[in-house]
Formats: structure tokens, C-alpha cells, sequence
């Protein structure tokens, strides 16, 4: 199972959460491309760049109420996440 896979469901059910506490926050994902380290040795042309890319997936949140953009890795999603269900238990 992918990362997006496993991450999405759980995405979903925290954009619930946060409508259910009246809160204006947006959970998203989004991949962030790095350029592998081999490619950056000698000079590369952008398309040469863009086939030597990696990307990784992060959860971006959009915090309305205080008008705040956060980016975490998927880890500290779930962490975050347990924490969320853990209110409403």
C-alpha cells in the first residue's frame, strides 16, 4: 500500500473533524519534487533535471482561522491525526 493511499482516507476524515469543531482548516496532499543527488553533479539540462526528480508526498494544511499554511510529513499528520480522533472519542 502507497503512502497517498493510506494517507487519504485519513485526510478525508480529518477535513470532517474539522467541520464538525466549526474550524476553518483544509487538509491536503501534496507531492514536494527533489532533484536526486547524482543529477547535480556536471551541468544538466531542466529535462534532464525533471527525469533525475524524486518527489515525496507531505500534508499540506490550510488554517483559515488564523490564516496559516502548514506543510508536515506524514508522520506527524497521523500524529496529529490521533490527537484529532482522540477529542471526539
Amino acid at each position: 500500500m502507497s503512502i497517498q493511499t493510506d494517507i487519504n482516507p485519513l485526510i478525508i476524515e480529518a477535513n470532517e473533524i474539522a467541520s464538525q469543531f466549526g474550524r476553518e482548516i483544509k487538509f491536503g496532499i501534496q507531492y514536494a519534487g527533489q532533484i536526486k543527488e547524482q543529477s547535480i553533479i556536471g551541468e544538466l539540462s531542466v529535462d534532464a533535471l525533471m527525469k533525475n526528480r524524486k518527489e515525496k508526498i507531505e500534508v499540506k494544511v490550510e488554517d483559515f482561522d488564523n490564516k496559516r499554511i502548514y506543510v508536515w510529513t506524514p508522520e506527524k499528520f497521523r500524529e496529529r491525526f490521533q490527537i484529532m480522533k482522540d477529542m471526539i472519542a
